[in-house]
C-alpha cells in the first residue's frame, strides 16, 4: 500500500514539476514575448488602445485643453473639455495609422524585446530595470510623436508642427505594479517547484520500487498520479486565466491586451499538457497490462 502512495505521489510531482519547468519557459523566452508583442500589435482592438494611450499623453503634453480655455470668452470655456475630446479622438484616428506601419512595428518590438530583458532582470533580482516605474513596466514610445505629426500634415493639420516632438516622452504601461509583483512572485514560485518536484519523484518513484510488495501496480500508480496531476495543472489553467487577465490589466492596457498575451502563453501550456496526459495514460494502461499478466501468471502457476 506505502509503495502505491508514493508511485501515486512520484507520478504527480513528475507531471506538475514538468509543467511547472514548461510555464517558467513559456513566459520568460524572449520568443514567447516577441511572438505575443506582434500578436497584440496586429490586433484592431489593441492598436486602437495602443493608439488612444498615445493621443491621450500628446494632448496631455501639448496642454490643448488649457490653450482652448484660455481662448474662449466666459462661460463658453466650459466647452474646453468637449473640444479637447473631439482632438483627442481625431489624434487617435491619427495615431492608428502610424500602428498599423512598419516604422511603429519596428519600434515596437525594439521596445518589446527591451521590456523582456528588464522583467526577467527585476525576476532574477539582478537590477537594471530602468523601464519599470512605480507605475509597473512602461514602454518607451517617444519616436512615434514625430510619426503622428507627419500623419497630421498629410490632412492638412499643422497644430503639432510647432511642438517639439523630442521633448514630448510617450509611455505605454503594460503591466501596472500590483500585476508585476504578483507575476513575479508566481515565476519565482515556479522555479522553485522546478527543483523540488522532480527530486520528490525521483525519491518516491526508487522508494515505490523498493517498498512495493508487489511492483507490477507501481506503473499503474504512476500512470494515475501522472493523471492526478496533469487534472490539476488543467483546473489551474481553467481558473487561473481569469485572474491573470485581471492581474496583468491595468494602466493603459486593457482586458484585450491582457486576453492575447495570457491566450498565448496558455495555448502553448495546454498543449504541453496534453503531451503529459497522454504519457500518464500509457503508463497507467501499460502498468494495468503488466498487473494483470502478472496476476494471471500467479494464477496459473498456483
Amino acid at each position: 500500500m506505502a509503495g502505491t502512495v508514493l508511485a501515486v505521489i512520484a507520478g504527480f510531482s513528475a507531471i506538475t514539476g514538468f509543467m511547472s519547468f514548461w510555464a517558467t519557459d513559456e513566459i520568460l523566452s524572449s520568443s514567447t514575448w516577441e511572438s505575443t508583442g506582434r500578436a497584440i500589435v496586429d490586433d484592431p482592438a489593441a492598436q486602437r488602445d495602443i493608439s488612444a494611450a498615445i493621443a491621450e499623453q500628446i494632448i496631455e503634453a501639448v496642454g490643448v485643453e488649457r490653450f482652448v480655455a484660455g481662448l474662449l470668452p466666459g462661460a463658453l470655456s466650459g466647452l474646453s473639455g468637449t473640444i479637447t475630446t473631439k482632438a483627442t479622438e481625431l489624434l487617435t484616428d491619427a495615431t492608428v495609422q502610424v500602428v498599423r506601419t512598419d516604422f511603429f512595428e519596428g519600434v515596437w518590438e525594439q521596445a518589446i524585446a527591451t521590456v523582456h530583458d528588464q522583467f526577467v532582470r527585476a525576476v532574477d533580482g539582478s537590477g537594471g530595470v530602468t523601464s519599470i516605474t512605480e507605475k509597473g513596466i512602461e514602454l518607451d514610445l517617444g519616436g512615434v510623436v514625430s510619426a503622428v505629426q507627419e500623419q497630421l500634415d498629410r490632412r492638412g493639420i499643422t497644430v503639432l508642427d510647432s511642438i517639439d516632438a523630442s521633448r514630448i516622452d510617450v509611455t505605454y504601461l503594460l503591466i501596472d505594479a500590483p500585476g508585476l509583483q504578483n507575476v513575479r512572485s508566481w515565476i519565482r514560485t515556479l522555479r522553485i517547484l522546478v527543483i523540488v518536484l522532480p527530486a520528490v519523484a525521483v525519491i518516491a518513484a526508487i522508494a515505490a520500487f523498493v517498498i512495493a510488495r508487489r511492483r507490477s501496480f507501481v506503473a499503474a500508480a504512476l500512470g494515475a498520479g501522472g493523471l492526478l496531476g496533469a487534472a490539476v495543472v488543467g483546473l489551474v489553467l481553467q481558473s487561473g486565466k481569469s485572474r491573470a487577465v485581471e492581474e496583468l490589466s491595468g494602466g493603459a492596457i486593457g482586458p484585450v491586451i491582457a486576453d492575447a498575451v495570457v491566450t498565448h502563453i496558455s495555448s502553448g501550456l495546454r498543449g504541453a499538457l496534453f503531451v503529459s496526459t497522454a504519457v500518464a495514460l500509457v503508463v497507467l494502461v501499460v502498468g494495468i497490462v503488466i498487473a494483470i499478466v502478472t496476476s494471471s501468471a500467479r494464477a496459473t502457476r498456483t
